[in-house]
């Protein structure tokens, strides 16, 4: 029966400790997409035919390089094109933020629903994917899909969402969460919406903030347990320059020199937002705002300032055991870049990632957890001092301890026990002498003495309780997880085409 998880503090605790000897690094590559679709479903609009998602989420990196002035990428052969092992894809304003969406705080649209179904039929168009979950606050929704080798490999699927409109009043601007684990990799997924304004980065750096703190999965789960945060979204930073100097800047592809002005990075170096927080290179012009159907930045009367709105972070849990490794990284970035889809006033973003995860070798697991076992010792940490059997058996009928151990034996037997470890209480039982450590270990300590040599006499040390661990082994069985899987796990989810077929399969109807 597998106990690891509800056994008692003691036995995980060693267990963790023990990590190195049952687990293996598993690389996984995780692309994480962004866009504002303006509230609405745009992926079968007549207009640019010729651009579609599959350029977003699947061509990105090959069309970055084929549009690229100078090609640097490696020859075709050293070339990594293999596909993610994870998409997390989130949209902003995918439904009008009018009064009533507002108010209502949408849970779930026609639109979002739509664009989770189109989703599905553009990931897999090379390999199959599947649906892990998705979540939605009015115009934020996040959708959440893995290929389906992992499908069978996926557990602790949570949702969870935060409200920062009009200080955590409404929904117009949040974050929705979602969080699992791949293998034995916990991941969390984010996608927000921050405050818009040219001058408003304070509150912006506030709504990450509050995003930070309250986001908190069920069972009390908080961002900052999970191995990998990924978040993305439109977080509205600004470039603090004139329009018409972006717009030169924009012209003379001097990122360098934009960045240098960009609010997210100037915040980030603050350590005002997203402290320890990774992102990829910025080579590609500013994601916002356009034209409906055009290259040209906004012109109409606002004339906004055009600026790196959308974009995509992700942080790794460093542990311990990582400090001192000079090989641990928080992952490579393989692709960072934006797509030419033309229906909203934003461009869409897609970031490539390749992250090394953890899988348990359960045969070692088991070795190491029957090894925890066997040094924990009996829980009454009690052994009983005795003569040997023969000397025993001379004495008279009725004879007690005092005939066998005298004042000159018990003080050396006393001492020599007391350098074991911490004797707590001392008993006479019959023709024997019990004495009961601090810990049980201790007492596992004690047993490794026997014979002992002492004014003549040979004893024996033996534990009062010597079938310990068949009776451990019991008690952390009454731990185990008695719960029925709801799931067979004979059953290959990746074959359920869709929701109703997956609980038919699921009920065996």
């Amino acid at each position: 029966m597998n106990v690891w998880i509800t056994a008692p503090i003691s036995v995980l605790r060693q267990v963790c400790q023990r990590s190195v000897e049952y687990t293996a690094a598993i690389p996984f590559r995780v692309a994480i997409g962004t866009y504002n679709v303006n509230g609405g479903k745009h992926f079968r609009s007549l207009a640019y035919k010729h651009l579609s998602l599959d350029d977003w989420l699947l061509d990105s990196q090959k069309n970055a390089i084929q549009s690229s002035l100078v090609d640097t990428s490696p020859d075709e052969e050293e070339r990594d094109d293999r596909p993610p092992d994870v998409f997390a894809i989130g949209f902003e304003e995918i439904v009008d933020l009018n009064a009533t969406n507002i108010v209502q705080n949408t849970q779930w649209s026609e639109n979002a629903a739509s664009w989770g179904k189109e989703l599905q039929k553009v990931l897999s168009r090379d390999e199959k994917f599947v649906m892990v979950t998705w979540s939605q606050l009015v115009g934020v929704a996040l959708f959440v899909y893995v290929n389906e080798k992992h499908a069978n490999h996926i557990r602790g699927v949570s949702v969870e969402s935060v409200k920062t409109g009009m200080q955590g009043a409404t929904g117009n601007k949040g974050a929705v969460g979602i969080r699992m684990v791949i293998r034995n990799t916990s991941m969390a997924f984010v996608c927000s919406h921050f405050a818009a304004g040219q001058k408003e980065m304070q509150e912006r750096n506030n709504d990450y903030d509050t995003i930070a703190r309250k986001l908190i999965f069920p069972l009390g789960v908080p961002l900052w347990a999970h191995d990998y945060v990924f978040w993305c979204g439109d977080f509205n930073y600004r470039i603090n320059l004139t329009r018409e100097e972006v717009v030169d800047y924009v012209q003379r592809r001097e990122w360098n020199v934009l960045l240098q002005y960009d609010q997210l990075k100037i915040s980030q170096n603050d350590k005002k937002c997203f402290k320890g927080f990774v992102e990829g290179d910025i080579s590609f012009a500013p994601t916002y705002k356009y034209d409906l159907f055009s290259d040209d930045y906004d012109t109409s009367e606002k004339s906004r300032i055009p600026a790196w709105t959308d974009r995509v972070l992700f942080w790794r849990r460093q542990y311990p055991k990582d400090k001192d490794n000079p090989k641990w990284t928080p992952g490579r970035i393989v692709h960072y870049g934006r797509a030419e889809l033309k229906q909203s006033d934003h461009r869409p973003v897609l970031a490539v990632i390749d992250v090394e995860g953890i899988t348990v070798l359960d045969s070692k697991l088991t070795n190491a957890y029957e090894s925890v076992v066997a040094s924990l010792g009996p829980s009454d940490c009690t052994v009983v001092v005795q003569p040997p059997d023969d000397e025993v058996q001379n004495l008279p009928p009725g004879a007690d301890a005092d005939e066998v151990f005298d004042d000159e034996t018990l003080t050396a037997v006393q001492e020599a026990m007391g350098t074991v470890g911490s004797v707590i209480l001392v008993r006479f039982v019959d023709n024997k002498v019990w004495f009961t450590f601090s810990d049980s270990q201790t007492a596992l300590k004690a047993i490794a003495r026997s014979p002992l040599r002492i004014c003549g006499h040979e004893l024996q040390i033996k534990l009062k309780t010597e079938a310990w661990r068949e009776q451990l082994e019991e008690e952390l069985a009454l731990c185990g997880d008695t719960t029925v899987p709801l799931i067979d796990e004979t059953l290959n989810i990746s074959e359920c085409d869709d929701e109703a077929s997956s609980i038919r399969k699921i009920a065996g109807k």
